[in-house]
Order: structure tokens, then C-alpha cells, then sequence
């Protein structure tokens, strides 16, 4: 049956699911408080570190961005203010990375202010295009050339340089009176979700919860306004938080990530049929390693098993439960520890990554706050108060803060928070 892809938007987040026949199999969240790679922001320098050469920037990300000396033009200090782009996005505990070398990226070429010179990639000949261009420069521009340049006409490349630069003086413009954050509109979280999505997934059918969202993406795709995608979505997203999983037949698997490689432990529940168990297993893991969009290296433990036959058998299940997964996970056998080995393409956060904190698991406290908008948002036509923890207080005054002011805008009336230390972080109360 062809893929469905399943779209919902709240105040700063959109959220996608891929539906295979009765199933979803993918799940992706993109917010607008997060810091994408190649993003050009205005960072405030908060804290310098000496012994790692390092400073932490405050892009208006959840986290601290990291600027390393080797990646900045001077020296920096606390409070300067400086335009930075994101060279890694943040993962984990760890916030993004950012680079004050920035790179602009156009057609053909890339504006480097700060950075004289012409490069030129080594799968293309371009000494002759080097000399060309070095005269149309100012003092403190550089370019690197990309691999469409060479065949490019002259007129092509100056015009793609006036491009750049124009987008280089509105970026110094605006850097002038903006408060930490992106220094250019990106697209909105739904219609970046919804590209990746497309091009990535191929679905037949897009669906979406209101008319609202659907306009918003007219000419992207054609799409069926289904009310209660939003609930469908927000109900597998909840599932995938849950660390067990329980098996049909019985038995269940504990899903447990840590630093180095995320672990699968299988629970026969009493089962007399072990083989069974582990193949249940074996393709629920398939599963939810998909769905949770877990990467890296992830170890199963399945219920023991001596017999050389069945531990083929239980290998072949789980190798092809894992084909249909587009990052092209590979289980690598059983090792010595009787465990089976698996490795996935970190393509994107996962789901965990996104929506807990790294230590705990509890959502964050940015998690909870674009849930409470979004609750605030379903009950329009009141004037909504929202009695929430102080972190998540805090974090809609912070992170959440644009996503809190479109939802006012939109829905035309201010949204009072109260904070209440009695309330649970990862609850509150629409008032």
C-alpha cells in the first residue's frame, strides 16, 4: 500500500508521521527554536572557556552554542555580540556548533566575508575563473567556488555575487538591533517538515488536521484536510517515549539509550516458546528503532537461545524487518555476549533527543511549554491562562517565547502564564 504522510502544526513545532497501510512506521519533529545547520544567527558570547579554547554563545537555541577559537576571526569576550552560522545542530546533551568563518551559500559561489581569497574545490579547474573573479572583490570578501561554477557564463557568476552580497548587507542590518537568534526568516517549521518529508518519503497522499495548515502549504503538495491527524500523531509520538513495549503473545522489549549504544532487552514474560518470543521481538525492535529514529550502535538482548538454527532464524527476522528502513540499518550478527549488534545512520535527532532531557528522559521543559500552547491554541474563543512549572515558565518566556507571541497574534488575545512550583514539570492546567 502506498505511504500516507500525516502532518500537524502548533505554536513553534510541526510534526510528521508516515503511515504504512494501518501502521506509522516514521515519526519527525522540527521546531523553530532549533538551530539548523548553515543557519546564520547573532550570537552573545555568555561564558568564555580558556582551557578549551572555547566560548558559549547564546543563539536563541535551547542550549548554548559552542564557538571554538579555531572557528572565529578574533578574539572573543563576554557579552560580544557576533554573526555566527551553525556548522552541527545540537544532539543530546550537547548544544550546536558554530563557526564565526561563515560561508553564504549561493548557485555557484559562496560569499566568505572576513575570509579574502578565492577557493576553488579540487574536482574543478579553476585558476582561470580564481583570476577572473579576484578582482570583483572588496577588500575583506572572499568566495569559494562551487562545482557548477565552471561551466557558469561570467555574467552568471557576478550576478550570483550581487545576490550574496545583498544577502550579506541585510544580514550586518539586521545583526545591528536583533536580540540573539537567526538573522534570516527561516521557512516555518510545518513547511520545512513537510519538504524533508516529501522528498525524503515519497508518500502518494498528504494529510493534514485544518484547513489552516493546508494553506499553508498550497503549492507544495496536493492534501486532504483529516481532522484528528493531530491526536493520531501526538498518540504515536506518546508510545514511542514508553521504554517497554509490549509484544503480541506475550513477553516485551525495554528500549534504554545510554552515551555509547542503545540497548534492547527482550522479557519472555513466561512464554513457552521462546523462538516465537524473539521473533516478535526481533520484528517489534525493527520497529520501533525506526520509528524512535534511533542511530548509532544498538545492542538486543534476546531470550536465550543454544541452538544455532534458531539463533539464524530470529537473525533472519530481524534483518528483514530492518529492509523498509530508509537509513539502511545493518544487523551484524551475534556476538560473543550473545547479543545481536546493529547499526543505523544517524540521519536525524531522534525522537528522545528532541522531546527529554538527556539525563532523566523527563520531557523538557521546551517540550512542555509548546505542548501547553498548542492545548491553549485547540481552546480558542477563551482567553487562556496556562498554570504551569517555573522552568516551563521560564522556557515560554525563553525558546518558546516567538512561538507564544505568533499564538497570540493569531488568535488575538494575550496568553497569561502563572507559575506554580506545586504543579509536576511535565504537566500543567489551561485555566
Amino acid at each position: 500500500m502506498s505511504p500516507v504522510l500525516l502532518l500537524a502544526a502548533g505554536p513553534g513545532e510541526a510534526r510528521a508521521a508516515l503511515l504504512e497501510g494501518e501502521e506509522i512506521v516514521e515519526l519527525r519533529i522540527e521546531r523553530a527554536a532549533a538551530a539548523r545547520a548553515g543557519e546564520v544567527c547573532l550570537g552573545r558570547v555568555v561564558a568564555v572557556l580558556p582551557g578549551m579554547s572555547a566560548a558559549l554563545l547564546d543563539i536563541g537555541a535551547e542550549r548554548p552554542a559552542l564557538l571554538e577559537r579555531k572557528h572565529a576571526l578574533a578574539p572573543f569576550h563576554e557579552g560580544q555580540r557576533l554573526v555566527v552560522q551553525v556548522v552541527r545542530e545540537a544532539r543530546a546533551e550537547k548544544g550546536p556548533a558554530v563557526t564565526a568563518r561563515l560561508a553564504l551559500g549561493g548557485a555557484l559561489l559562496a560569499l566568505t566575508p572576513g575570509r579574502p581569497g578565492v577557493r576553488v574545490p579540487t574536482e574543478i579547474q579553476g585558476d582561470v575563473l580564481r583570476q577572473a573573479l579576484l578582482p570583483l572583490l572588496g577588500e575583506d570578501e572572499g568566495l569559494n567556488l562551487r562545482a557548477g561554477a565552471a561551466g557558469a557564463e561570467m555574467v552568471e557568476l557576478e550576478a550570483d555575487l550581487a545576490r550574496l552580497r545583498a544577502r550579506w548587507s541585510e544580514i550586518r542590518a539586521r545583526a545591528e538591533s536583533a536580540v540573539p537568534g537567526p538573522l534570516e526568516t527561516p521557512p516555518s517549521p510545518l513547511r520545512r517538515l513537510a519538504e524533508a518529508a516529501i522528498e525524503e518519503w515519497s508518500p502518494s497522499t498528504v494529510r493534514v488536521d485544518t484547513p489552516r495548515i493546508a494553506a499553508e502549504l498550497r503549492g507544495l503538495a496536493e492534501v486532504e484536510v483529516a481532522p484528528g491527524t493531530r491526536a493520531l500523531i501526538d498518540e504515536a509520538v506518546e508510545a514511542a517515549l514508553r521504554p517497554v513495549v509490549p509484544l503480541p503473545g506475550g513477553g516485551s522489549i525495554t528500549i534504554e539509550p545510554t552515551r555509547a549504544a542503545t540497548l534492547i532487552d527482550v522479557d519472555g514474560g513466561g512464554a513457552k516458546t521462546l523462538l516465537d518470543v524473539n521473533k516478535a521481538a526481533a520484528r517489534e525492535a525493527a520497529r520501533q528503532i525506526r520509528l524512535r529514529n534511533i542511530g548509532g550502535q544498538i545492542l538486543i538482548d534476546f531470550v536465550s537461545m543454544e541452538a544455532p538454527p534458531q539463533r539464524q532464524a530470529v537473525l533472519d527476522v530481524l534483518s528483514h524487518a530492518l529492509k523498509g528502513d530508509l537509513a539502511r540499518p545493518h544487523a551484524l550478527g551475534w556476538t560473543r555476549m550473545g547479543l545481536v549488534e546493529v547499526t543505523r545512520r544517524r540521519r536525524h535527532p531522534s525522537l528522545l533527543e528532541v522531546l527529554t532531557e538527556p539525563s532523566d528522559r523527563r520531557k523538557t521543559a521546551l517540550t512542555v511549554a509548546l505542548e501547553a500552547l498548542a492545548a491553549a491554541e485547540r481552546a480558542a474563543g477563551t482567553r487562556p491562562v496556562l498554570r504551569v512549572h517555573p522552568e516551563v515558565a521560564a522556557a515560554l518566556d525563553g525558546p518558546a517565547a516567538a512561538a507564544r507571541a505568533e499564538l497570540e497574534a493569531r488568535l488575538h488575545v494575550p496568553i497569561a502564564i502563572e507559575a506554580a512550583s506545586g504543579i509536576a514539570r511535565e504537566a500543567f492546567d489551561l485555566v
